[in-house]
């Protein structure tokens, strides 16, 4: 069985980086460790070369992180 982690970066470009960060830790502390990134269009401040530390990247779907007519990324 594989492990891995999951990391959510919704919301601010900051959490691109943030998740940039956690993942780079990661992989210095567990190299085998797959991560994979959900993501709502955040990303795109960091490099290709940055996004390479991702094994997955997925795209949260708007209506996950919909409450009525507002943002509510703790939803997703």
């Amino acid at each position: 069985m594989e492990k891995g982690v999951l990391i959510l970066s919704l919301g601010s470009d900051l959490y691109g980086r943030y998740a940039f960060n956690l993942a780079m830790s990661i992989k210095h502390t567990s190299p085998g460790v797959h991560i994979t990134v959900v993501h709502s269009n955040n990303l795109f401040r960091l490099t290709s070369k940055q996004l390479e530390v991702f094994d997955n990247m997925i795209e949260c779907p708007g209506e996950y992180s919909m409450e009525g007519n507002k943002q509510c990324y703790i939803n997703a």
